[in-house]
């Protein structure tokens, strides 16, 4: 492996831009280009070859002739001559086969402001971006322009000018920069980013931080500015440092090198040189930077520029002073004697920028030699080194610390110079501690090495050499065109910092070769040229396998040759460390066959033998343990690879044969089962397989087939270690050449399905012949392993039938037989997998399958142990029961939740029922899930399967003609029995009065379910189920708050739970969990605002829409409603059980156990929080305004608000407060009225209000029957229960209801009302004013013939009276004179003789008689 120059990218249109950047050259070419005819010079043999070699050169070095500078990331290459620039960008072509990128331009043309100026320099430096998305890499790359008046300027991409400045009226000469770069050793600084401008006498240093936040500054405001159309403002000028470089007489180029660190020894010894004997010591040593100049007079000059302040001495201090006093006294004396002063120069252009004088910096050192002439000066990557050209054709390598010259090179005129880094490569080797553990034990990793090599390219002779530094040979030469440029950056990406500069990922060269042509070339150098022969035998062979890695990756298929290639690269490869690696590489190359793997291998290992032969030994001790743990290697992947084939050519017979099941006789003999059990199971077992297929899902199909590699890295090599004792007695340890490939412990699963799948389908297949089972025994493969592979496998899949179990029992009966000694350790471990297996089908059919194989086995030794003693066959026959316990507990706990997995699986019947979520999660049941999940978790499951389908109670307790029965099951425990109980309770009524055709079409489902209860009778009993339906149903709600149907079942599921203390629990965890907080913001919303809430606010505040908040205060209501009636109801503590086959489940508390545990809620704070629910729906349900629900509460009913219900705050009902009192009854009233209204917008049947023949003890009416069937009947019940619980007359409130209802024109319901009240004589006035209103509507507005006259015939009192009337003021004001003749009649009676307005009801009744 040798150096490498890459073609990186081509230029798009190389004839363009030389065209553009050499305009006098391009018409002298056409000319001649275009000139035709003879010419008699031409045919004279005098013609001068010196002038057209000039000519051509002149034509051929343009590229010489320009500035050029690339970009480190490649991204922007910029050329430039005199007044012009051109700027090409990397452009990306598909349609070039040979390189990809190109160059293409993005901007030309000339930059100059001042007349006379020209370009001198350019640089092109790419900023870091700041976003996250490209966080350390390139945003933008900026063009920094030198030129002859002195002005740096920079542009964008698009020649865009960003900023202009001037720091000297000289020619620039050299514009440079450095990045930042962390510290490569300790002890060393860190080099931060600086940008330095070289003038004729002066250094300008501009700190990186600065320059990049100006730049982006000026970006953005270019961009603002484009954007909006405004003029640019001008920036900030750059802060900067100028040093005036003397002791030299001309400078050509510069470079500035690393920081020095600060060291009292080198100060010492450099204050002896330049002060004296005489020189002082300082405490506090300042940091500096070293820069090396070259040019003439002297040759090379060493500079050092303090950062920072030391701390000055006291004679410091005082020669500062005197220094200064002397120059303040002659400054005032020449005042005085008229000198110096002289008149300011009009010429003078004021408008240039005021520049700063220069601070002189005196060179610490130099090197003198009068006849040379430095020409450049490049230093090393890390500033060690720096290496000068001058005019003798001399390349001179320094140590810029020492300031001495190490090495020389001659014969280099005009040359160009750059550094490659080379850094040693990764080893991908790794450790073993011992060889018994089966790794390889490999070399310890140590540190990284890096190599610099110096890059000289000379352009008369046609040739580019790469040399290795300080001592070392030249390593390559490359025969190039004369007329090239090399380009060394020697900077990366301004705007790093330590962090940020380990992660760009773009690759930054630092060196670049740009040939006539356009062609832009890389040079790659390997480490290991840098190595002396001592150290190059393992570079050289990680270079060899890198050539094989190269070999692998660009073949794509397999052949005769490549094998050849193959294994002569693998046998020239000396170390056997890195000949592993080679071998590891090629065991992970996807494309190549057994045959090819077999092949290398084979060859590896014969030449190892071969070695072990040449030295008469038989052993592999005399071969290194490197090559030993390689021999190992070759062997072990030999016997992996003769099983692959040896299973591949297994297959086609296995496929031929077939499975032929078996049969019921088989499995009774297989499985050791009764013909009622092996029944029972079949029945199971078929009804989940039908669930299964007929569950829609998509599937595609898998490749089963395993490829050799992936085969190959499923396993990994162990060696078992042997003690072995010779007849003295002593111990002599012994390596097996028996290998164990044991499976990875780290693989993943889908690996370990498809190696399974791989090695076992040929006994799925058929039952395992003796081949097959040789086969397996010769594999090396751990019987553990194979075990564990077969459990895996068949457990995968959810879809296993019986006919599998013979294949099944086979092949567990083969493996258990190989591994004879270590089968008792197996079984735990067996029933293990069985217990976390999701697929409790094919966990059952596997527990059963295991427990029939332990039982043959135990049943054999305890047989083969009859000779034995009686103590001995006691403690077996011990073993053997426990042992059978657990297997026969596994297969019990299994066929139970097999069934309950059936109804897992099942769905609805009826698309109406699941509402509660469109999408339900999948329930995982396993064994071990059950186990450890707590005595809740399987009714946990049934309501998690409930609630997601959207069952409603109803269907969960059909007629007593639907109701299934099951033999021996107690019927008192099912949800059908309880169903009796509950509809014996009114309230609980409503919840199962539905249609009968859903309950029908559930059938199926109830009697799984009832299937599932006979399995689990404590576990799933009535109530436990309702409670965890409750909560499953709430659980859903607050996942979407939007849908307040899960939360009306789960209110009825609640009101179906018998007992008063779980539905008391059950019904506080809700409110405290889901309902107080809504209910406190919805509170605090409505105080704010004073009325119902927009829809936009009810969102942002409560996070529910207006209209779903309106429906969740009316469920709060009802939430409210159960804790009060379920404490009024006393019942005892309910004690929950367990089956005994499910005792040791363990876990959290169960819901029901938590629900009975909370505390007794205080019966005033829910009736204080019912009042203020009510009070809320009613805002919200009749969109009322004007009214503030806290303001209805004094100050102690406000502090009680939202508080735990079992706390006990001080509350007060009946306050004194009038206002209170007086708004409460107004509130009150608005709700009634509303209510009327509602009634009388929407119709109600004739039967609905004539069936309102009971009266309540309050306002009167059966209205709980009303209730049921319109919201707007129920008001008036709620308005009654808050006057009691406010202390409010009721009558006042029943005599409001009468008017509103008459003034609605429902006398019906009025009469029956009416009969509640007992203030009679109020009620009678406020009636007379009814029958008022509707006359005078008769009279005045119907208008019919002789209304008048009627009117005339009557009083002048009743004449005038009905003319103040208003009726407008009645909602209803012509309903039938007959009704209005009937409500006198009432107003007649409720009026006492001795009233004022009983005569006018008189009259009135007679006017209506008259009218009539």
């Amino acid at each position: 492996m040798s150096c490498q120059l890459n073609l990186l990218a081509y230029f798009q249109d190389v004839r363009s831009v030389k065209r553009y950047l050499f305009p006098d050259q391009v018409e002298e070419q056409k000319k001649e280009d275009n000139f035709e005819g003879w010419d008699d010079e031409d045919w004279s043999w005098k013609e001068n070859d010196q002038e057209v070699d000039n000519k051509e050169s002149i034509l051929l070095s343009w590229l010489q002739d320009c500035h050029v500078s690339l970009s480190p990331t490649g991204d922007l290459l910029v050329l430039a001559k005199d007044d012009r620039i051109v700027h090409l960008g990397q452009k990306w072509d598909s349609q070039d086969e040979d390189v990809q990128t190109k160059y293409d331009k993005l901007f030309e043309g000339s930059i100059i402001q001042d007349e006379g100026e020209r370009i001198t320099c350019v640089l092109c430096l790419p900023l870091a971006s700041q976003k996250r998305s490209t966080h350390g890499g390139p945003d933008w790359t900026c063009v920094i322009v030198g030129f002859t008046s002195g002005f740096v300027r920079i542009y964008t991409e698009n020649g865009t000018l960003l900023l202009s400045q001037i720091f000297s009226e000289d020619c620039i000469t050299r514009i440079k920069c450095h990045t930042y770069t962390p510290p490569r050793h300790e002890g060393d600084g860190e080099r931060h980013e600086e940008l330095t401008v070289l003038y004729s006498k002066s250094l300008v240093t501009i700190d990186g931080f600065s320059f990049f936040q100006s730049l982006k500054a000026c970006k953005n405001q270019v961009a603002r500015a484009a954007a909006s159309g405004s003029e640019l403002l001008q920036p900030p000028p750059l802060a900067y440092k100028k040093w005036a470089l003397l002791e030299q007489e001309q400078i050509m180029d510069y470079t500035p090198c690393v920081p020095v660190v600060p060291n009292a020894f080198d100060q010492m010894r450099v204050d002896c040189v330049n002060i004296g004997c005489n020189a002082s010591y300082k405490n506090v040593l300042p940091a500096s930077y070293l820069y090396v100049t070259t040019g003439v007079g002297p040759y090379a000059n060493f500079y050092y520029t303090v950062h920072g302040s030391s701390q000055p001495l006291l004679s410091d201090v005082a020669h500062a002073v005197a220094t200064k006093l002397k120059s303040a006294f002659l400054s005032a004396a020449s005042g005085w004697l008229g000198l110096g002063r002289h008149t300011p120069d009009n010429a003078r252009d004021k408008k240039r920028p005021k520049i700063e004088p220069a601070t002189p910096l005196g060179a610490r050192f130099g090197l003198y030699d009068k006849r040379r002439v430095g020409e450049s000066v490049l230093p090393s990557p890390d500033g060690r080194l720096a290496v000068i050209t001058d005019s003798f054709g001399r390349v001179i390598l320094f140590d810029v610390r020492g300031g001495v010259a190490v090495r020389m090179w001659k014969g280099y005129r005009d040359a160009q110079l750059g550094w490659l880094e080379a850094k040693e490569e990764q080893s991908q080797e790794s450790e073993s501690s011992a060889a018994s553990s089966g790794a390889t034990l490999f070399a310890a990793s140590s540190p990284l090495r890096r190599s610099y090599f110096l890059v000289i390219y000379a352009p008369r002779r046609g040739i580019l050499e790469v040399w290795a530094t300080q001592h070392g040979p030249r390593v390559a030469a490359f025969s190039v065109s004369k007329w090239c440029r090399l380009l060394c950056l020697g900077y990366g990406i301004m705007g790093l910092n330590n962090v940020t500069c380990h992660n760009v990922k773009i690759p930054i060269h630092g060196l670049y070769l740009i040939d006539l042509d356009g062609s832009v070339k890389t040079i790659n150098v390997p480490f290991h040229l840098a190595l002396s022969d001592k150290n190059s035998k393992r570079a050289r062979d990680m270079h060899l396998l890198k050539q094989l890695k190269t070999l692998l990756k660009e073949n794509i298929n397999e052949s005769g040759a490549l094998q050849s290639d193959v294994i002569e690269t693998l046998l020239d490869i000396k170390m056997a460390s890195i000949r592993q690696q080679g071998l590891e590489r090629l065991l992970h190359t996807k494309y190549l066959s057994t045959g090819f793997l077999q092949g290398v291998i084979n060859a590896v290992s014969q030449q190892m033998e071969t070695l072990m032969a040449e030295q008469d030994e038989s052993s592999v001790e005399c071969i290194d343990f490197e090559s030993r743990m390689l021999l190992q290697f070759c062997r072990f992947h030999q016997l992996l690879i003769g099983t692959y084939a040896s299973l591949g050519r297994l297959v086609p017979c296995s496929e031929e044969t077939g499975n032929k099941g078996g049969s019921s006789e088989t499995l009774l003999t297989l499985l050791h089962l009764s013909l009622n059990e092996l029944e029972a199971v079949t029945a199971t077992v078929k009804k989940f397989l039908t669930l299964v297929e007929n569950e829609l899902h998509v599937s595609f199909k898998s490749d089963q087939s395993l490829s050799i590699v992936d085969f190959v890295s499923c396993f990994e090599c162990r060696v078992r270690k042997l003690e072995e004792k010779d007849k003295e007695g002593e111990n002599v340890e012994t390596v097996s050449s028996a290998l164990t490939a044991a499976i990875l412990p780290n693989l993943s699963e889908a690996k370990r399905i498809k190696l399974a799948n791989f090695i076992f389908r040929t006994g799925f297949c058929s039952s395992p012949n003796a081949d097959y089972v040789q086969l397996l025994s010769e594999s090396s493969i751990p019987p553990a392993d194979l075990m564990s592979l077969l459990l895996q496998v068949w457990l995968h899949s959810d879809r296993r039938t019986l006919q599998e179990v013979p294949s099944l029992y086979s092949l567990a009966l083969c493996i258990t037989k190989l591994g004879d000694s270590d089968v008792g350790n197996w079984w735990s471990s067996y029933r293990k997998s069985c217990a976390q297996s999701p697929n409790i089908c094919s966990a059952l059919m596997l527990a059963l399958v295991g427990r029939s194989i332990a039982k043959d086995q135990k049943e054999t030794a305890m047989s083969g142990s009859s000779g034995s003693g009686t103590f001995e066959l006691l403690a077996d026959w011990e073993t053997v029961t426990f042992d059978q316990e657990h297997w026969s507990d596994l297969v019990k706990q299994l066929e139970d939740l097999l069934v309950l997995h059936c109804l897992l699986k099942m769905k609805p019947f009826h698309e109406s029922l699941n509402r509660a979520s469109a999408n339900p999660d999948p329930i995982v049941v396993s064994l071990r899930r059950v186990l450890d999940g707590g005595k809740g978790i399987i009714p946990e499951f049934v309501a998690k399967w409930i609630s997601g389908n959207g069952i409603p109670p109803y269907l969960l307790c059909p007629t007593d003609d639907d109701a299934p029965q099951v033999k021996g099951h107690d019927p008192k425990t099912s949800v059908h029995y309880q169903r009796q109980v509950s509809l014996q309770h009114p309230s609980r009524r409503v919840a199962f009065q539905k249609s009968k055709s859903l309950s029908l079409s559930a059938s199926p489902l109830i009697a799984q379910l009832q299937d599932v209860q006979h399995c689990f009778p404590h576990t799933l009993s009535s109530d436990v189920l309702m409670a965890n339906c409750a909560w499953e149903f709430v659980v859903i709600w607050n996942r979407d708050p939007e849908v307040v149907y899960p939360l009306e079942q789960a209110l009825a599921y609640l009101k179906c739970i018998q007992n008063a203390v779980l539905q008391h629990g059950l019904a506080t965890m809700i409110w405290q969990m889901f309902a107080v907080k809504k209910l406190s913001s919805a509170a605090f919303l409505t105080e704010k605002v004073g009325k119902a809430p927009k829809d936009r606010l009810c969102r942002k505040d409560v996070g529910l829409s207006e209209v779903s908040l309106e429906k969740f205060l009316m469920r709060t209501v009802d939430l409210l409603e159960i804790i009060i009636q379920a404490s009024v109801d006393s019942h005892e503590v309910p004690v929950f059980k367990v089956e005994d086959l499910w005792q040791n489940i363990q876990g959290p508390t169960s819901l029901v156990e938590l629900a009975v545990e909370q505390k007794e809620a205080n019966a005033d704070l829910v009736e204080h929080h019912y009042a203020l629910s009510v009070i809320l729906h009613a805002i919200l349900h009749f969109s009322m305004k004007s009214i503030k629900p806290l303001s209805l509460f004094d100050t102690k009913g406000k502090n009680a608000f939202f508080k735990p219900l079992h706390s006990l705050p001080l509350l007060s009902y009946r306050v004194a407060d009038e206002s209170i009192v007086s708004a409460r009854t107004q509130f009150l009233s608005r709700v009634i009225t509303q209510a009327v209204i509602a009634l009388g917008e929407r119709p109600i049947s004739a039967s609905l209000s004539s069936s309102a023949a009971d009266s309540s003890p309050s306002l009167g009416g059966n209205f709980q029957q009303l209730a049921a069937g319109s919201d707007s009947v129920r008001w008036p019940v709620r308005v009654s229960k808050l006057a009691e619980t406010f202390g409010i007359a009721t009558d006042v409130l029943t005599r409001h209801r009468v008017v509103e209802l008459y003034s609605s024109g429902l006398d019906r319901m009025a009469e029956e009302v009416l009969l509640t009240v007992s203030d009679h004589s109020a009620m009678g006035v406020d009636l007379l004013t009814i029958a008022g209103q509707r006359l005078s509507h008769f009279i005045f507005v119907c208008d019919p013939p002789g209304n008048l006259e009627k009117l005339a015939k009557c009083s002048t009192d009743v004449s005038t009276w009905i003319k103040t009337m208003d009726p407008s003021l009645v909602r209803c004001p012509n309903p039938p004179l007959s009704a209005t003749a009937t409500l006198l009649g009432h107003v007649v009676n409720e009026l006492s003789e001795g009233q004022s307005e009983y005569e006018l009801a008189l009259e009135l009744v007679d006017l209506v008689h008259l009218l009539m």
